[in-house]
């Protein structure tokens, strides 16, 4: 029997577990189960892990697949948390959504490679007059002046500054979550906007600009991570709605649209929530002077501080989380009940 007639003939077991997923979250947690009930629900749900590491990896039809990692997704919410408000759903669902989209993936791979690329193409002056053609000299120039002098602001400047950031924020994510769902637009705007900020990252990062680097990379290096990390989301996002109008993977174009529109909601939710965070702290945090001795070291804790929890929530929470869960359960389907001889 091959793995696709295999796990037909398990649709009965899934759609037991679907039943009891329904049940369990209608009554309010697994305690109202009784005790055979609960060991029911575990072996179907280990048996689903098995289910889908099979199909995927035997590429079965992706709506297989999506439909088994909703069902894992469901039943481990149940067996493992209990009932779980939609807040908290949503804070488990969306790393996992991030971590394995691909149009994240494609999203992230154009938007550092051409970062780096012109960064380093810059900052080692191999191709004369770069960062005049791509950012402006008079631009450049207007960046140098504002950074040679230590970035200081009142608290009510601060704050106010903080309102135009998530302003400007909200412009960018809009501009990359709307364009991508054209995607062709979508990805020339993301390259731009990764073209001119390696630009401008190279040229003001160069030794030859003094002081105004020092100042420049101390502002920014609190708020980047969240802020560039966004955008590669909101491009992602947009990404996946367009593709899904061009591959509609045998379904309706509306169809297609629709349930590509879900899948990238929890991406789109993190970027904004990135955008907002990169904001307030942009506009509270970067232009903050402490002295001369502890700038440099704050800022820098918030940068790996934010960093770190980029890591961990969407690759730890993401990636290694799910793959943790589901050896463990297809560990337990390999262990003999009790009833059983060694």
């Amino acid at each position: 029997m091959n793995p696709r007639e295999l796990l037909q003939k398990r649709q009965g077991n899934w759609n037991e577990l679907d039943r009891l997923c329904s049940r369990v979250g209608s009554q309010g947690g697994r305690a109202k189960m009784s005790g055979a009930e609960v060991t029911r629900f575990a072996a179907l749900y280990r048996a689903a892990c098995a289910d889908l590491a099979l199909a995927e990896a035997y590429h079965l039809p992706s709506s297989v697949v999506d439909k088994l990692q909703q069902l894992v997704a469901r039943s481990h919410g149940v067996l493992y948390r209990g009932k779980r408000g939609r807040l908290e759903d949503a804070f488990w669902a969306i790393p996992q959504s991030v971590a394995t989209d691909p149009y994240v993936h494609v999203a992230f791979g154009i938007f550092w490679v051409l970062f780096v690329v012109f960064c380093l193409l810059v900052q080692s002056e191999s191709v004369d007059g770069l960062a005049d053609l791509v950012v402006g000299n008079e631009q450049l120039q207007g960046m140098e002046s504002v950074y040679s002098a230590d970035v200081e602001r009142t608290w009510g400047e601060n704050l106010e500054m903080a309102g135009l950031y998530v302003q400007n924020n909200t412009g960018i994510g809009l501009m990359c979550f709307a364009l991508s769902v054209w995607v062709l637009p979508g990805l020339a705007v993301l390259a731009s906007n990764s073209i001119t900020l390696g630009t401008t990252f190279g040229y003001m990062m160069r030794d030859q600009t003094g002081v105004a680097s020092d100042n420049f990379q101390e502002f920014v290096m609190s708020h980047g991570p969240f802020e560039l990390t966004a955008i590669v989301l909101a491009a992602g996002a947009g990404l996946r709605i367009g593709m899904s109008w061009i591959d509609t993977n045998g379904l309706t174009r509306t169809s297609s649209l629709l349930r590509g529109a879900q899948k990238s909601l929890p991406v789109l939710m993190l970027s904004v929530m990135l955008f907002l965070g990169a904001a307030a702290i942009e506009g509270l945090l970067s232009a903050l002077n402490l002295g001369p001795e502890i700038n440099l070291w704050f800022k820098g804790f918030i940068s790996w501080l934010t960093s770190s929890a980029l890591m961990f929530y969407i690759v730890i929470l993401g990636i290694l989380q799910p793959i943790l869960y589901q050896g463990l359960s297809l560990v337990d389907d390999l262990q003999p009940s009790s009833g059983e001889g060694t």
